[in-house]
């Protein structure tokens, strides 16, 4: 990393920016819906997570939210209107909170596909950095396919942001991919790949000691590969490896982070 225009260099390695830790987690949601007519419903969810690391305080993540809609059957259409809002906690401080608002439409072409779009607007306020509040608008458009045991879908996402401060602001570009197979009438198992494309809307200023007059690129990959039994109609064991991999133009925003998780899901 060069600071003061490479009057200073600082060389850190893969291995001393790693860290491990295990964690625990635990979430809760309770979902609602009332029938209003033969072809329209409103539902209702309420959740809250808990992330706990054992090596540290510091990245201990708490999350409340509380969302709902008005669903409408029209033919093939399924249509929703939506409202959603988030609060979080960071290592047991406020971090920030989120409004959205958002259309789906769901379309059913055949027996085995369906297509998806939805329209989402945002505004995020963040409590402990201002330069990062902002407001952005996201569009998703794909497909789902489903035929017996086998599922998958898939998804474009485009989205950009209205910040504070345009070096903090970015156009998204990105794909969505996830396949289920069922085994027998226990087990299934599931994959999802997120790919992201970020390029920021402005440069640092030219006082920022770690990247002044830069103006980030970046590439985010996800792949997601899990296994779930179930043993109950309520309960359903699942295990888990998560690999992330961020890449940027500018080394001090890179990192990789490996996830393996073992749980169970209780229904009732």
């Amino acid at each position: 990393i060069d600071l003061l225009d490479g009057l200073l260099t600082a060389r850190l390695s893969s291995d001393q920016r790693a860290k491990s830790s295990g964690y625990y987690q635990l979430r809760a949601q309770g979902s609602y819906i009332s029938p209003l007519t033969r072809r329209s419903a409103v539902d209702l969810q309420l959740g809250a997570s808990r992330k706990d690391n054992s090596a540290d305080d510091l990245f201990d993540l708490d999350n409340v939210y509380v969302s709902g809609g008005l669903r409408l059957l029209r033919g093939r259409h399924n249509l929703r209107f939506g409202g959603r809002y988030s609060y979080y906690w960071l290592g047991q401080e406020d971090l920030l909170s989120d409004i959205s608002a958002s259309v789906g439409w769901n379309y059913q072409l055949n027996s085995a596909w369906q297509s998806r779009t939805a329209l989402t607007l945002s505004r995020q306020d963040n409590r402990l950095n201002d330069d990062l509040d902002l407001l952005q608008a996201e569009l998703q458009a794909g497909a789902m396919f489903s035929d017996g045991s086998f599922s998958s879908q898939f998804a474009l996402v485009l989205a950009s942001d209205d910040g504070e401060q345009n070096y903090q602001a970015r156009d998204t570009l990105g794909l969505n991919l996830s396949v289920q197979q069922l085994l027998s009438i226990h087990s299934s198992l599931y994959a999802n790949l997120i790919l992201r494309d970020y390029q920021f809307q402005g440069a640092f200023p030219e006082e920022n000691l770690l990247a002044g007059g830069e103006t980030r690129t970046e590439q985010m990959t996800q792949l997601v590969v899990g296994y779930g039994y179930t043993l109950t109609p309520d309960l359903t064991l699942y295990a888990q490896a998560s690999q992330v991999s961020y890449t940027s133009n500018l080394p001090v925003y890179e990192y990789d982070r490996t996830l393996f998780e073992a749980g169970i899901n209780w229904t009732f």
